[in-house]
């Protein structure tokens, strides 16, 4: 009997999926996306390691600092020791050369004595070595004591010496100066007279005068018995000289301030109040006057204030 059953189609093969076609701005974003990311990296790379490296600058900056500032700290310690030690050594010295000078002083009269106290006054004076003021007033008095008394012209020279180095003592004790005002640009009418040989008429601008005063309290360099100021209620408080000689004889001088000067005094009239020498020289007659007027500057602290008849 025949089979009349139709016959089973084979099923057709799957067919094969679409092609997928590659999106074309893939590759673009990818290598953008690369090179973003190679810069980032290269960006962050630059970016912390100069950070870093400041960072360890600074650091090693501060550490720097810091071991510098500990060894100035340290070298300025050494220094003051130094310095407070030299300064313990000059006093030392100091002491030293002022007990050698007053045993010198013990006998004034010998010439080898006066002649090796006046050096050693010089050599004190160059290196700016301070003397005890005290053994230098007592010392000193005892040399023009004996440069009176004696008559040795010598022993009354190292007498002046010890003068010399009183006014040398007295640079660090009389008024500060450094403010004072040239008298030919001060426009208060209080007049000063000084030896005509003392000061020339185109040399005025070499006086300086200080701050305004009352009268009664003013400066005054005048011939003794002078009232050429009597009708001024204003002048000077100090009155600065700087001249390369002066002879005070038969002059009234008050709060005058001599700097650099040579201070001739013959021995005759002279009225003086709070007058300061510094670094002056003297040139003094070896008379009883002259012998007190020397003695008056030796014991100033420091000012000196004399007064002799003529």
């Amino acid at each position: 009997m025949a089979n009349n059953k139709p016959k089973t189609q084979p099923k057709p093969p799957p067919k094969a999926p679409p092609e997928v076609q590659p999106k074309k701005w893939l590759p673009w974003l990818l290598s953008s996306g690369l090179t973003l990311a190679i810069a980032l990296v290269g960006w962050a790379y630059l970016h912390f390691t100069n950070y870093f490296e400041l960072i360890v600058d600074q650091q090693i900056d501060t550490k720097l600092q810091r071991s510098v500032e500990s060894i100035d700290k340290k070298v300025q310690l050494t220094n003051d020791k130094l310095v407070d030690l030299g300064q313990r050594v000059a006093k030392i010295e100091g002491k030293l050369e002022g007990v050698k000078i007053q045993n010198l002083s013990m006998q004034p009269n010998k010439r080898t004595n006066a002649k090796q106290a006046s050096e050693m006054l010089n050599t004190a004076k160059k290196e700016g070595t301070k003397l005890d003021p005290k053994v230098i007033t007592s010392a000193g008095q005892a040399f023009i004591s004996a440069g009176v008394d004696s008559g040795d012209p010598d022993v009354w020279q190292t007498g002046l010496a010890f003068l010399d180095y009183r006014s040398f003592l007295n640079s660090a004790l009389a008024p500060p100066t450094d403010k004072f005002t040239p008298r030919d640009k001060q426009h208060i009418p209080w007049k000063f007279t000084l030896p005509i040989t003392a000061l020339k008429p185109d040399e005025v601008g070499r006086l300086r005068t200080g701050k305004a005063a009352p009268a009664d309290r003013a400066a005054v360099f005048d011939i003794i018995g002078s009232r050429q100021n009597v009708d001024e209620k204003i002048g000077f408080e100090f009155l600065l000289i700087n001249v390369p000689s002066i002879k005070l004889d038969g002059y009234r001088l008050k709060n005058i301030v001599f700097t650099d000067t040579k201070i001739i005094y013959d021995g005759g009239r002279v009225e003086m109040e709070n007058v300061y020498f510094v670094h002056c020289t003297f040139e003094i007659s070896r008379r009883a006057n002259g012998k007190n007027f020397a003695s008056s500057v030796l014991a100033s602290e420091p000012a000196t204030t004399f007064q002799a008849g003529g």
